[in-house]
């Protein structure tokens, strides 16, 4: 008789697999079973006495709930009663390690899948959280360049501010210092030309007055004692008084504002 195996695995909702339960408990119950998978089938007879394993498990990923029914196909190991004395030979000790070894590669296949399931989670999930720090050192040292260049910005725009400021009121010193000198010289000036003015306005007086020298000589012979020949000579004869002109040597240069001055005739 050739080995025959079919084996499938699937995803339902709990009612559909209390059904489909319930379908092989039925045939269980009549003594026979049938498994189909994708047009195979595989038809078993099932005797009156088998063997029943029941197998729960529970880890922090994952809960197992597995039954298992098994029999042997030779009818005259089969025992008629499940209390029976089973005399088990060479073939049976080895048919039964060959199962259970079966059942533990199969145990040991799960096991490895459920940790290659779980360190597939655990990379997903540190490969996320590597993500989002990434995500977040990038976000990070975004704001701060722009944070940085903002304070750049602004720190320009207040340099030039300052700048401009600074050259306005340079500006605003050098003009009012201007105007002060200019101011001062135009005073200094204007008090010269008084100066110069009032000198000249002198010095033209001096120069138009005539001398008055007939006066002196007056008073001069007034007051010296008269002889008697002079009083004769002064009654006989009568000197007229000497007009002495200043000579041009004597007087002071003219400057043109006293050239331009109108002349004063002596009387």
């Amino acid at each position: 008789m050739a080995n025959k195996e079919l084996e499938f695995t699937t995803r339902l909702t709990r009612e559909d697999v209390a059904g489909l339960i319930e379908e092989l408990v039925n045939g269980l119950k009549e003594g026979h079973i049938k498994v189909q998978k994708s047009g195979e089938s595989l038809e078993l007879e099932v005797p009156r006495v088998v063997d029943l394993e029941i197998e729960a498990k529970l880890s922090h990923e994952r809960a197992k709930f597995e039954i298992e029914v098994s029999w042997r196909t030779n009818r005259a190991e089969i025992p008629d009663t499940p209390d029976a004395d089973e005399e088990e030979d060479a073939a049976g000790k080895k048919r039964r390690s060959a199962a259970k070894a079966k059942k533990s590669v199969k145990q040991a296949a799960e096991a490895a899948k459920e940790a290659a399931l779980s360190a597939k989670n655990a990379v997903e999930k540190t490969a996320k959280a590597a993500l989002l720090v990434m995500e977040d050192k990038a976000k990070t040292a975004t704001d701060v360049a722009k944070k940085a260049s903002d304070k750049a910005v602004k720190a320009v725009k207040e340099a030039a501010h300052i700048a401009r400021e600074t050259a306005k009121d340079i500006a605003g010193d050098a003009a009012r210092m201007s105007a002060e000198r200019s101011e001062k010289r135009a005073t200094k000036k204007t008090k010269k030309k008084g100066e110069a003015g009032k000198v000249i306005d002198v010095v033209a007086s001096v120069v138009d007055k005539p001398a008055d020298t007939s006066g002196k000589a007056a008073k001069k012979s007034e007051s010296a004692p008269k002889s008697p020949d002079s009083q004769t000579k002064g009654a006989a004869k009568t000197p007229k008084p000497a007009t002495k002109r200043a000579s041009p040597k004597a007087a002071p240069k003219k400057t043109d504002a006293a050239k331009a001055a109108p002349k004063k005739t002596a009387k």
